[in-house]
Formats: C-alpha cells, sequence, structure tokens
C-alpha cells in the first residue's frame, strides 16, 4: 500500500473559508415543533379559518383526524376525497406531517370505537391505501384505537388486536408509524429480546407526556426490567437506555407537559441529557406552554456558540438532526485529479431517518462538476462526525457542500450558509 503522504499532494491554491457554527433555526424537513390542527370526518372543514391559523413557522404539522363518524360503515369516496383534501392542504403549504386517525379526540375512546375489530381491520386498510399516495407524511401515529387514540382504555388493546392492526399499518412503504410507550414497542417485537429480530420495521414512540412525571404519566414505571420481563414498563432510566437505541433507527416525539413538582424539580442537564437519549425529534409547540415558556427563562448550559442561549432556543435548534461542516481540505491523487474531503458533525439530538445525500460541487464561472454522496448524511448519531469526499477534473473555482432529502435542500448549521454552504475556492 502506498503511504497516503506520497499518493496525495498539498494544494497550495485553495483557499479556505472560515467554517463557524451558527445558531440560526433551520426548517429542515422531517423534523422540529408541530401544531395540532383537528378534523372531524363528515363534518365539514373551514379552510378559509385553517389558513388564517396556520402555524407558518413550524416545519411540521399534525393532522388529527377523527374518524368516528364512520361507525360500522366503509369509507364512502366523499369519505376518502375528503380526507385527501385535509392531506392536500398540508402539502401545498409545504408541511411535513405527523398524521393520527382515531375514532376520539374528546377522551370517549370506548363509547365511539366499533364494537367490532373486523370494521375497524376495514378502516386500517382503507386508510393505509390514502397514506400511500403521499411524501410528506413523516410519521403515523397510534394504532386508531383508545382516548384520542393513544392506545389506552379500549376494548381492543390486546396484543392481537394491535399487532392486527401494525401489520396493516406496516404497509405503509414511505411512513414510520409510532405507538404511544416502549413497552407497546416490545409487545409488538416480542422476539426482539431474545434475537434482537423486529416482527415490525419503522416503529418509532410519540410520548404526549414528557417530563409530567417520573413516569412521564405511566409511559414508564417504577418496575425494573429484571423483575417484571419484557412486556412491562421498566424504571426511567431501563427505559432511556432502551429509547436511545430505538431512536437511532426510528423517531421519537410527542409533548412536554407540567407536571407539578418533578418539572420544577428537573435540571437543564438533565431535560438535555433526556432529550438526546430519546433521540428526540419532533415537539408540540403550543403545549405546555407552562414548560416552553420556562424554558424560555433559563440557560441552555451550552458550550460555544450555544453559552448565550436559552434553554428552549437550544432544543429548538437540536431537534432531530443539525449537520455542521467543521473541516475541509483539499489535496491531489497521484492522477492529478482534486480530491475534496469533508467533515460533517451531526450536533442534534437524532439522526435523520429518510436517506439524505451529500452534494459536493466545484463552480469555475458557471461550469460546475458535482458529485452526489448518496446516503451521506445518514448514521450520522448526535456529536458524531463522517467523512466524506469527492474526486473531480475541474481544478479551479468555488467549492460548495449541500445536502438534499428527495427534491428538499438540507439545510447546515455553518455561518452564512444559505441552501449551500461555501467551503473555499481553488485559484
Amino acid at each position: 500500500m502506498i503511504p497516503f503522504f506520497k499518493s496525495n499532494k498539498k494544494v497550495d491554491n485553495f483557499k479556505a473559508e472560515k467554517l463557524i457554527e451558527s445558531t440560526e433555526k433551520l426548517n429542515n424537513p422531517m423534523r422540529g415543533w408541530y401544531s395540532i390542527y383537528y378534523f372531524v370526518l363528515r363534518e365539514g372543514n373551514d379552510f378559509d379559518l385553517l389558513e388564517c391559523r396556520i402555524n407558518t413557522s413550524d416545519s411540521l404539522a399534525m393532522a388529527f383526524i377523527d374518524i368516528a363518524a364512520l361507525g360500522k360503515e366503509s369509507l364512502t369516496e366523499g369519505d376518502v376525497e375528503e380526507i385527501r383534501t385535509i392531506l392536500n392542504f398540508f402539502k401545498n403549504h409545504d408541511k411535513d406531517l405527523i398524521l393520527r386517525f382515531a375514532y376520539d379526540h374528546e377522551g370517549h375512546g370506548m363509547e365511539r370505537e366499533p364494537l367490532s375489530f373486523a370494521i375497524i381491520e376495514k378502516h386500517a386498510k382503507a386508510l393505509t391505501e390514502i397514506v400511500n399516495e403521499y411524501d410528506n407524511i413523516f410519521v403515523l401515529q397510534g394504532l386508531l384505537v383508545g382516548n384520542w387514540g393513544e392506545m389506552h382504555s379500549s376494548r381492543f388493546m390486546k396484543d392481537e388486536y394491535l399487532a392486527r392492526i401494525a401489520t396493516i399499518y406496516s404497509r405503509c412503504n414511505k411512513v414510520y408509524f409510532a405507538v404511544r410507550k416502549p413497552v407497546h414497542w416490545r409487545n409488538l417485537n416480542k422476539f426482539y429480546s431474545k434475537n434482537n429480530t423486529e416482527t415490525f420495521e419503522k416503529i418509532g414512540i410519540f410520548d404526549d407526556a414528557i417530563f409530567a412525571s417520573e413516569t412521564d404519566l405511566g409511559t414508564f414505571s417504577n418496575k425494573k426490567k429484571a423483575e417484571y420481563g419484557y412486556q412491562s414498563e421498566w424504571l426511567r432510566s431501563e427505559e432511556m437506555e432502551f429509547l436511545d437505541n430505538l431512536g437511532k433507527k426510528y423517531p421519537f416525539g410527542g409533548e412536554v407537559i407540567y407536571g407539578e413538582g418533578y418539572s420544577d424539580s428537573i435540571s437543564v442537564n438533565q431535560i438535555k441529557d433526556d432529550m438526546t437519549r430519546m433521540h428526540l425529534t419532533y415537539l408540540n409547540s403550543e403545549y405546555d406552554k407552562k414548560v416552553l415558556d420556562k424554558w424560555k427563562t433559563m440557560p441552555s448550559l451550552g458550550n460555544g456558540v450555544w453559552a448565550e442561549a436559552s434553554l428552549y432556543d437550544y432544543v429548538d435548534a437540536h431537534l432531530a438532526y443539525r449537520f455542521f461542516i467543521d473541516k475541509c481540505s483539499v489535496r491531489k491523487d497521484k492522477e492529478g485529479n482534486i480530491i475534496v474531503e469533508i467533515s460533517v458533525k451531526n450536533t442534534g439530538f437524532a439522526p435523520i431517518y429518510k436517506e439524505a445525500d451529500v452534494y459536493l460541487e466545484i463552480d469555475n464561472d458557471g461550469l460546475v462538476e458535482s458529485h452526489k454522496i448518496r446516503g451521506g448524511l445518514n448514521g450520522i448519531f448526535t456529536n458524531e462526525a463522517r467523512l466524506l469526499s469527492a474526486s473531480f477534473k475541474v481544478n479551479k473555482g468555488n467549492i460548495r457542500a449541500y445536502g438534499k432529502m428527495g427534491d428538499k435542500i438540507i439545510l447546515f448549521a455553518n455561518v452564512n450558509a444559505k441552501d449551500k454552504v461555501e467551503l473555499g475556492r481553488l485559484e
């Protein structure tokens, strides 16, 4: 093997840009804050009013569609078109969606669910066909049943029923779906504890009681894993370890709730540590205001550019992924090609879940040579960095980098970066 320093030559005509981390808010796809928008099937929806109240600063939206009006009927063509109209509204407003179908949005799931599980299965199949028409749906939350669709207070909470709904939802090819608790995930993936085999892929967790209590209002428990086994809720510390592993593959999100006593007792560092271990990807921007407003008054205790930031601003910036190019070098290989190498660091709470590519280019007064590094942003976890490189025939011009998820740009957290990061120039 030829030593690196003999097979590559230093490039003297490269003028590098200073690569400085920014604290700017980045509205990147499939991450961030969301607001909830409620719809009741067959009751009509005022889209003019919705136009006025849609939160333009959120990168995500949750469409909560109450389907109790179906009763024991199948979806009609009118029902399908009504759901499509709702989904198209958010697509036209460039919102990635968290989507929840449920038979209840007022806490009366048992009264409003169909009496026959066969009917629920029929509804799930029809809804799945609609979901598969859209590429902006990020997470499908819940498995239809329970109060608020949160998988409790339902006659259909047996593992057998939930697995049958999960089987149907797993046909949503482009979409993650989420269950309410880690124990629900474990019950659906019964062999995971033995051989790490997942019966269902693409399942994340949504926790709608984050920091409400030591157990997140029953999301966790005071039981030890060793004593109560895989099909029980566990201690918070044990569940955090479980979520840390799960969140490297599947998104985690939800909302914070003020719990008197507990919410006031946890430190900034514990909040940040829990969010990192959860790999928190999306969060309700409106609930609980008492918690969110308190975060705005608390220091982030961050380092570097985050030293003076509030906890709220820190959380805002670090939900899911946040990529920063911290190094760039240029050299020539033995054939005389230009080799551009960059270091991409993820400072966010979570990885990026959808396939995301990196592009490196040299622009010589409009003559652009560009190279795509497929999946270059995937699998970079919190505070990890990855070296990426490309070889160029062009030996003059401005060197730039940018990311893309499908046809959407991934913005980098570099000072003065727009759609692309300026890395330097070859004279």
